[in-house]
């Protein structure tokens, strides 16, 4: 009669349980960036931790730019590992090929751009932003190619539960990073680049 059936109980946990790892992993990225945020701030003037945030937010919005892709992507990819593994294979390296020199093209426009986006959205006072943008976008390829081996080709082989904790464990490494460089006085450029692997 074409009316969906109410999910049961049993099938939900079961849908939210598959579902916790990349949940994790998610969260964790979002919480490492703002922990290192956090961590600046007991080292670095506020005015050097606002420098920090704004060029933080670009860098989030531009790193946005791929979502588009990766999920156009992901659901082929998975239904092809599941049944023809060799061309996922294949496929995976194209995509990776594709993806990487996107993140690759992005980055190098960031950093060509820098100057240009922190005066439009922050403002000619952010001046000292551009630097750190800049160190942020240089990790744009490195994060494209992570995206398509962890999300794109782990979680579609079932390797989720590791996939979570190797963010997990590059989330700590990035919050101990900071934390190391910030005490030994480096400031806010080396932090970017922590924070933009983790």
């Amino acid at each position: 009669d074409g009316t969906i059936p109410a999910p049961r109980l049993g099938d939900v946990r079961r849908v939210l349980g598959e579902g916790l790892p990349l949940f994790l992993v998610r969260a964790g990225g979002s919480l490492f960036s703002a922990g290192n945020t956090l961590v600046l701030g007991f080292f670095a003037p506020a005015l050097q931790v606002g420098f920090f945030g704004g060029a933080l937010r670009i860098h989030s919005a531009v790193r946005g730019l791929l979502n588009p892709a990766i999920d156009a992507v992901f659901p082929r990819l998975s239904h092809q590992v599941a049944h023809r593994p060799v061309e996922a294979a294949r496929n995976m390296r194209v995509t990776l090929l594709v993806l990487g020199t996107f993140g690759l093209l992005l980055g190098a426009s960031v950093v060509l751009a820098a100057p240009l986006l922190v005066g439009i959205l922050l403002g000619r006072e952010f001046g000292p932003a551009v630097g750190i943008l800049r160190l942020m976008a240089m990790v744009l390829p490195v994060m494209a190619v992570n995206v398509v081996l962890g999300s794109q080709w782990l979680v579609p082989l079932g390797a989720d539960r590791k996939f979570m904790v190797i963010g997990l464990e590059a989330g700590v490494l990035s919050l101990a990073l900071s934390f190391l460089l910030l005490r030994l006085g480096w400031g806010a450029g080396p932090t970017a680049v922590v924070v933009s692997i983790g």
